[in-house]
């Protein structure tokens, strides 16, 4: 991807850009793609409107009164079966208690929207909308992953890619650092963690 694309990104968005690299990289997932082709949720409607004319008959029109409504993920990833024991579920089965659960199809590909820990002008509800409406028409789920200095944080939970680990914590005058609320695991720690317990 090109610097430019990245630069677009929110530093969540980016972030998980780099958790998938690595990802990519173990054979966890085949490929990946940021802001795949949208899903079409409602179309354009208009409404009748009855102009009048001087000198001929008056005119019904079709005039706007809705604008049509898509929602675009922030990714499409393909997972391998190697990331099925402790890293995604299908839809047809979910483990009890899991502790990181990405929600895939048969195909063992997720959508996924990224969030920071800061609840910016409702967008966690809109997110909320769009992720019922794309699973009640479409029959796929959104997964929301949240990208911040939290414990509970996807970040937390999995581990933090090494190109990352500096910007994670920044807040945006880029100066002033925030502190971790969790222990930084590298991909390797991880999968290693995941092997023990699977012994």
């Amino acid at each position: 991807m090109e610097d430019s694309n990245l630069a677009s990104m929110s530093s969540e968005e980016r972030a998980f850009y780099y958790w998938l690299l690595e990802a990519k990289e173990q054979g966890l997932i085949l490929d990946f793609e940021h802001q795949p082709k949208s899903f079409e949720l409602s179309q354009k409607e208009t409404i009748k409107q009855l102009k009048p004319m001087k000198r001929v008959d008056d005119k019904i029109l079709d005039a706007h009164l809705l604008n049509p409504h898509k929602y675009t993920a922030d990714y499409k990833i393909c997972f391998t079966e190697k990331a099925l024991p402790f890293l995604v579920d299908t839809y047809d089965m979910i483990r009890q208690n899991s502790k990181v659960s990405i929600l895939v199809n048969s195909d063992l590909v997720a959508y996924v929207d990224t969030k920071g820990g800061f609840n910016a002008h409702g967008s966690l509800r809109e997110f909320s909308i769009n992720q019922k409406w794309v699973y009640s028409i479409h029959r796929v789920f959104i997964n929301k992953i949240t990208m911040s200095t939290c414990r509970k944080s996807f970040l937390g939970k999995t581990w933090t890619p090494e190109d990352v680990r500096c910007d994670l914590v920044r807040t945006k005058s880029q100066k002033i650092y925030k502190k971790l609320h969790f222990k930084r695991k590298t991909i390797a720690e991880y999968l290693a963690e995941k092997t023990r317990e699977k012994v």
